[in-house]
């Protein structure tokens, strides 16, 4: 039989014969090339310490080999290395070390021994193994068939192949594949006359185990707890809603047996008496809250997120499930002894819905930042629940979280009320809304607050927060829309009519001075809707007076428009006038001869003509210069119907008096004037003499 092999492989090397899947095969010319080639192919160390890591990773990629069970209560993914080289990531550090041949394993495993009590290595497990002949035949072989399948590939895919290429090319990724299987075997034959290193300690392969699945889960039986020491406290068998369970609970009985104490429980809930109570001295609780603690005296924060936590919690040490971590936490925070906060906001109690999204989803978990709470005594709890007392007439319990929780629910109360009163007094500018919106701030806060921000506004602001809620609710109750109407038209009569009246009282009339005083004082004082009958009282006086005013001068006006009317309609041309031109000539005179007698809904214009006081007062000395304009325009319109006549004009046949002032020399051009514009109406030839 020896002989028969020797020949065979003879005939082998000799490129006669090709071990195929189907048994040994005679080969043609064809093949003879394809082996050729094939065997010059020979690899780099670099392409051998790849093919050897793809077939360690091949291996522990095996479900029995890729994760490690504990007691059935938690499931450890093994992070492989290939000497150093990094190919999964895990929770149980695995590095696979080889040895070049036998000669050179004992050395390599004294190297790996001193090297696995350094701190770096302290938690690696190891196993080693030496590699073969074989092995590294198997290693070649598989290399030159991985190059041809991929040359020979390329070209079929660039339709560059011969048919008979294209059948050697698919049987070697048969032989590919069978030598891929092949050096798997070897590689596991090798790994069971290897060695397990951790810590220091060696144990031979033969020792842990028949199958390689038995030796590692013998090697990480006998390390996991070296590892993991809080291992057995952190592995529980729980489900992710439980502690969102906890937060929605009425009360503590009735929950899953881990939170209570038992073979599998945590304590993490007691009993007074008949009263179950959270129990944050349990180990797993204290262990956790001691942790934040001490991150927290730090200063902190990036160490205190969830996903910092759970990185911390899972890893070496613990072991513990992000469930779990999530269960304890959630302990804590229910139990007012951490704070969380997350998305701009922070959350102290655990009554607020909001606040369970960071241990029901895991993503807003892992941002959320955990933060001890600050313990507030007795005396300050006491003071809160008697000044929460005084502003609402009811009692609270003398507990942070229900103090916290009704001074909240006050808060959106007072808020719902407050945004109407707010508008009103805005829209109206209205006193008030310094205080308005200083409550408001006030409000925010307690809205916003963590529990001890809201103690702390109670204790420290309870007395001046009740005042201005008193101010508030006195705003809403007066703010009447009579009142406001009153206001804003004593405002008018201060800002609009005071002003009018004043330009045209008697020198000596002093009581409306002191009325229109009286009222400024009264709509700028703090006390203004303490006053409100004695500002409507000014305000009437005030009103009346104006109308009167405006009454008196709206008249006068209207008749010296009127009289100018018919005037012009009285003249010699009149007749001659077109009708269509009659009223564009007397449209300046009729709209300022307006009839209304009524003002409008502000009480300072005429509902018809809207003019003021100094308008009108203007229209009365633009009278005659109106009128001269309107008979200049009638005499434009009648001219061609004239002779025009020559008229002499002598000054002392106009006027008779003295010229003394130049007031007197005003009159005697404004004579003349009306005179001479007269003639020109009339289409006379003016010579002055």
């Amino acid at each position: 039989m020896a002989d028969v092999k020797t020949a065979l492989a003879q005939l082998q090397d000799a490129k006669f014969i090709r071990n195929m899947e189907e048994g040994w095969k005679l080969q043609t010319a064809q093949e003879k090339s394809w082996e050729t080639e094939r065997r010059s192919l020979a690899p780099k160390p670099r392409d051998r310490k790849d093919i050897l890591k793809e077939a360690v990773a091949d291996i522990f990629g095996e479900p029995g080999l890729s994760s490690y069970h504990f007691q059935k209560l938690k499931t450890f993914r093994l992070g492989v290395s290939y000497n150093g080289e990094r190919i999964d990531d895990g929770q149980i550090p695995l590095s696979i070390i080889t040895s070049e041949d036998s000669f050179g394993f004992q050395g390599k495993k004294e190297d790996v021994c001193t090297e696995s009590r350094q701190g770096p290595h302290y938690n690696e497990v190891y196993f080693l193994l030496s590699l073969s002949p074989e092995i590294d035949s198997i290693v070649a072989d598989l290399h030159s068939s991985n190059e041809m399948v991929k040359k020979y590939d390329t070209l079929k895919a660039q339709n560059k192949i011969t048919i008979e290429e294209s059948a050697l090319l698919e049987a070697e990724k048969k032989e590919k594949s069978r030598k891929k299987a092949r050096l798997s075997e070897k590689v596991i034959e090798a790994l069971k006359g290897g060695a397990s290193v951790f810590r220091g300690n060696s144990t031979d392969g033969s020792d842990l185990g028949k199958t390689l699945e038995n030796m590692v889960k013998s090697l990480l039986d006998d390390v996991v707890l070296d590892l993991y020491p809080r291992l057995q406290v952190w592995a529980r068998p729980i489900k992710a809603e439980y502690a969102g369970e906890l937060l929605k609970a009425a009360n503590l009985n009735g929950l899953p047996s881990v939170f209570y104490n038992g073979e599998l429980g945590l304590n993490l809930i007691g009993r007074d008496g008949q009263k179950y109570i959270l129990n944050t001295d349990a180990e797993i609780a204290k262990e956790v809250l001691d942790h934040l603690i001490k991150e927290h005296s730090y200063g902190s924060k990036d160490t205190r997120t969830g996903k910092v936590l759970e990185a911390h919690f899972g890893g070496l040490g613990y072991g513990g499930d992000l469930d779990m971590l999530k269960l304890v936490l959630s302990v804590l925070f229910r139990a007012g002894a951490i704070e969380i906060s997350y998305g701009g906001q922070r959350f102290d109690s655990y009554q607020d819905p909001a606040s369970h999204d960071a241990f029901t989803n895991n993503k807003t978990f892992r941002s959320a930042l955990f933060t001890p709470a600050t313990v507030i005594d007795f005396k300050t709890l006491k003071t809160a629940v008697l000044n929460y007392e005084a502003i609402t007439g009811k009692t609270v319990d003398v507990d942070k979280n229900a103090i916290s929780s009704a001074f909240k629910q006050l808060a959106d109360n007072e808020m719902k009320d407050l945004i109407p009163i707010k508008s009103k007094v805005e829209a109206n500018d209205l006193p008030g809304l310094n205080q308005i919106e200083g409550l408001e701030e006030t409000l925010k806060r307690v809205q916003k607050g963590m529990a001890e921000e809201c103690i702390g506004i109670l204790v420290g602001e309870g007395t001046s927060l009740k005042e201005s809620l008193d101010i508030v609710r006195r705003v809403s109750e007066i703010t009447s829309e009579r009142t406001i109407n009153t206001i804003k038209s004593a405002r008018l009569a201060s800002s609009e009519m005071w002003p009018a009246i004043k330009e045209r009282l008697e020198t000596d009339d002093t009581g409306f001075e002191n009325l229109a005083a009286d009222l400024s004082s009264c709509l700028s004082s703090e006390d203004l809707y303490d006053r409100i009958s004695e500002i409507e009282t000014a305000s009437s006086k005030i009103s009346g007076k104006y109308s009167e005013l405006y009454g008196k001068l709206h008249s006068t006006r209207k008749d010296a428009y009127q009289a100018a009317v018919e005037e012009i309609k009285g003249s010699p041309d009149w007749a001659k006038v077109k009708e269509d031109m009659k009223e564009p000539i007397l449209r300046g005179l009729s709209r300022r001869a307006c009839e209304s007698s009524e003002l409008s809904d502000n009480g300072l214009y005429c509902s018809g003509c809207r003019s003021g006081m100094p308008q009108m007062e203007s229209d009365v000395q633009a009278l005659p210069e109106l009128k001269a304009k309107a008979r200049e325009r009638i005499a434009e319109l009648t001219k061609e119907e004239k002779q025009q006549r020559v008229e002499r004009v002598r000054l002392s046949k106009i006027y008779k008096g003295s010229i003394d002032s130049e007031e007197s020399v005003e009159k005697v051009v404004e004579v003349l004037r009306e005179h001479l514009i007269k003639l020109l109406l009339e289409n006379a030839k003016i010579i002055l003499e």
